[in-house]
């Protein structure tokens, strides 16, 4: 072991070498099978529609009528529809893989820049990297993908203009902001939150009177970045997105992205080493830290404790606290990256990917396929069809218009103001509210539903105006599903 240690201290890494790793980490990611995520579907079906009618203001695709809709997501939505209208399932591996070896590349830059040390660069983003990528599994088809890519640009920017001290290092920050604002405007506020902790550090060390950098061109481009949030098709609303959203204890409580991490499964118990390494950063470099840092650890713990969804601000900030605090006096400074070094990256992530991507296992992870073409040959689109939280939007996509889907924030009266829909699903669930009644207010056409919903599926088992003309065991959760028609709804069946 002491053998390895020296040669660990005496080994100098060659570009070649970085290169490598990162398109280690790279391959790593391949290894998984690939499947969509359950939102991909409503993003898509989200970016035709507009693509189509142009930015819609009400909700579309459920058998709800008049539903307020901000489509927070337009800008993501309308990407995904693209390539996967024009590419597949492929086109959008294969998104995902290369913000997959853009991210690997950002981790590098800014443990780099904080650690001055190449080596100790190359460990952390290793280890930040499959966290990230593998364990915790945030990278999926989501606006996430392009989140973790703003954020971590977001950090370095602030980072460089401080170490450097030149200005033009944050004048690309309100363009992450406009960018951030339409492709994802539930996290746009999350950009100025990751700004206070250098107005803080700045306050702190001017009342000490010790050396601090310039906050004047920075009051100025978070201004501009503030300003700039108004340029998206649905201005003022897109920025109050946030506050109508979150924070709902009903959603919290179904929704297992926004529930506390829980340390008894795999993705918590890694959750957890990564902040006690964390904590322990900050100890070993005591007289050293940095106000900013430290403020920036605070906040993004108690986010990511608090719900799962925190989990992509902890990878984003990470690279950055261990890459500080677990560096040495010595300085190493880093090797820069040539051009050419830069070009075997992307043309090495470019033939991995395509050698690869045609030799592993692609899945669009739909366990309800057969339901649908079972409405599709039986039934005519304007039927009112009952799905859980996480089959609406498949079906949607398909065409059929569904009592619910995963947008939970649309169903919530602040943000449709119309009605509570999702309260009322929360109720249904929980059996506070009686599933008889519930049939009776809405008159279903058909009903999707899997044996866990137990109020309602054991009241259509039981309830001869309806019955179960298909049933097929979900996989994945090893549950039967079963699809349960109304007598009196031959009117929406179709003629043979």
């Amino acid at each position: 072991m002491k053998k390895l240690i020296n040669n660990y201290k005496k080994w100098n890494p060659s570009s070649l070498a970085i290169i490598l790793l990162f398109l280690v980490l790279f391959t790593f990611f391949l290894l998984p099978g690939f499947k969509l995520d359950n939102d991909f579907w409503f993003l898509i079906n989200t970016g035709k529609t507009i693509l189509k009618e142009g930015f819609i203001h009400i909700e579309p695709f459920t058998i709800h009528s008049g539903l307020s809709f901000i489509p927070q997501q337009w800008l993501t939505d309308i990407i995904f529809y693209f390539i996967y209208n024009n590419f597949g399932i492929r086109g959008i591996y294969y998104l995902v893989l290369l913000c997959d070896g853009i991210i690997v590349y950002l981790f590098y830059k800014i443990s780099l820049l904080s650690s001055n040390n190449k080596k100790r660069a190359m460990i952390i983003t290793s280890l930040i990297s499959i966290f990230m990528l593998l364990w915790v599994g945030i990278l999926t088809t989501r606006p996430q993908l392009f989140d973790i890519i703003v954020f971590s640009l977001e950090l370095y920017l602030l980072e460089l203009y401080i170490k450097k001290e030149k200005n033009n290092y944050i004048y690309f920050l309100p363009l992450l902001s406009l960018l951030l604002i339409n492709y994802h405007a539930s996290m746009w506020l999350m950009f100025f939150v990751l700004l206070v902790p250098y107005y803080i550090e700045f306050i702190i060390l001017k009342i000490k009177k010790q050396k601090t950098y310039q906050i004047k061109p920075l009051v100025i481009i978070t201004i501009i970045s503030l300003i700039v949030g108004l340029i998206n098709p649905y201005g003022i609303e897109a920025i109050k997105y946030l506050f109508n959203s979150y924070g709902v204890s009903k959603i919290n409580d179904l929704i297992i992205e926004m529930q506390a991490v829980n340390i008894t499964n795999f993705s918590g118990k890694v959750i957890f080493i990564v902040l006690f390494l964390g904590i322990y950063s900050f100890y070993r470099n005591k007289g050293n830290n940095k106000v900013r840092y430290f403020l920036l650890s605070i906040g993004i713990t108690y986010l990511t404790l608090s719900h799962y969804r925190g989990v992509l601000f902890l990878g984003v900030i990470m690279p950055l606290i261990f890459g500080y605090n677990f560096k040495k006096d010595k300085k190493d400074f880093d090797i820069k990256l040539r051009l050419l070094d830069k070009i075997v990256y992307i043309v090495g992530i470019i033939g991995i990917s395509l050698v690869v991507i045609f030799f592993i296992p692609l899945h669009d992870g739909v366990q309800i396929k057969d339901f649908a073409t079972y409405l599709d040959k039986n039934a005519t689109y304007d039927i009112k069809l009952y799905t859980d939280y996480n089959d609406g939007s498949y079906m949607e996509y398909r065409g059929f218009k569904c009592y619910i889907d995963p947008r939970a924030e649309v169903f919530l009266k602040a943000n449709n103001h119309v009605y509570d829909i999702f309260d009322e699903y929360y109720n249904l669930e929980k059996g506070i509210e009686e599933a008889k009644v519930f049939l009776e207010k809405y008159q279903f056409d058909y009903l999707l539903v899997s044996e866990d919903s137990y109020s309602l599926y054991h009241e259509l088992k039981n309830n001869k105006e309806y019955e179960d003309v298909l049933s097929i065991n979900d996989e994945k959760r090893d549950i039967m599903r079963h699809l349960y028609k109304n007598k009196g709804g031959e009117k929406n069946e179709k003629s043979n």
